[in-house]
């Protein structure tokens, strides 16, 4: 059987024999380890038995929907279930990377890039894997189709000259 020698040492007697090392709860922000089978030999030797975690990636994109390209300038919040905020960051020409524990998250543009729409929220969950888990928030471009029709017969009525001005009256 085992008996727990020091809080220092983490040593433990064992008979000679095979065992299996399992993680029951790993830590915040990392995946479950794989449970390891190892053998306990009869000799003096302090045998090691060595445990690993993977840390839980997490990688956000912030593409623009039309070309699919990262969208460097917006301002993104990820906010986990109780509303605390856990990241805050601007995007830029690549996707943001980090470690989060397992849980779930919403992911915030507080400040859309010039040119873009500020996009919905997005909910996703981070579940317990080494994997690197990918979420994708995109940005639709600002658009404005301008016409100029005949009003008697709605047709498009070619050869108008067309100003544009901002609010404070400069053409743009």
């Amino acid at each position: 059987m085992s008996n727990f020698v020091s809080e220092e040492e983490k040593c433990i007697h064992l008979d000679a024999g095979n065992y299996t090392l399992t993680e029951t709860l790993s830590p915040a922000g990392y995946a479950s380890a794989v449970s390891i089978l190892f053998t306990v030999t009869d000799s003096r030797e302090i045998q090691t038995v060595t445990m690993y975690d993977y840390p839980i990636q997490v990688e956000i994109s912030k593409t623009d929907i039309t070309t699919g390209k990262e969208l460097p300038g917006a301002t993104l919040t990820i906010t986990d279930s109780e509303g605390n905020i856990v990241e805050t960051w601007t995007s830029t020409d690549e996707p943001h990377t980090f470690q989060l524990p397992v849980g779930t998250y919403t992911l915030t543009e507080v400040l859309a890039p010039e040119g873009y729409a500020t996009a919905e929220a997005v909910e996703f969950t981070v579940t317990d894997t080494k994997e690197i888990q990918k979420v994708e928030m995109q940005d639709y471009p600002l658009g404005v189709t301008i016409s100029k029709k005949d009003i008697t017969n709605e047709e498009e009525l070619p050869g108008a000259t067309l100003t544009i001005t901002d609010s404070e009256g400069k053409i743009v």
